[in-house]
């Protein structure tokens, strides 16, 4: 398989829609109230959320400094991260994940 690699013009866009994205998520976790009374669900969810999201910012760096290739391990770590979170709420009331069978 062969790929063309991305133009300069694309790599600032992709970067330049990837910091939008991780300041919209910061903005809207800093707008999430959550005690530590609450369902640890959604604990978890939010500690996973703020973690995603510290990734991302080093993924950030990395990427605008030129280091696509040692970037890998950390985009890797940020979707697991987010299948995680996706489990941990996958519509159960009590907050817990679960399997499907």
């Amino acid at each position: 398989m062969t790929t063309i690699p991305p133009t300069e013009a694309d790599r600032a866009r992709i970067l330049k829609a990837h910091d939008a994205l991780l300041r919209g998520a910061a903005e809207f976790l800093a707008g999430v109230e959550i005690t530590v009374e609450g369902k640890p669900g959604q604990v978890v969810a939010f500690a996973l959320a703020a973690r995603v999201i510290q990734i991302g910012c080093a993924l950030q760096e990395l990427l605008e400094r030129g280091y696509g290739r040692e970037s890998f391990p950390l985009a890797r770590s940020m979707l697991t991260g987010m299948i995680h979170m996706i489990v941990i709420v996958d519509g159960e009331t009590d907050g817990r994940a679960h399997l499907h069978p």
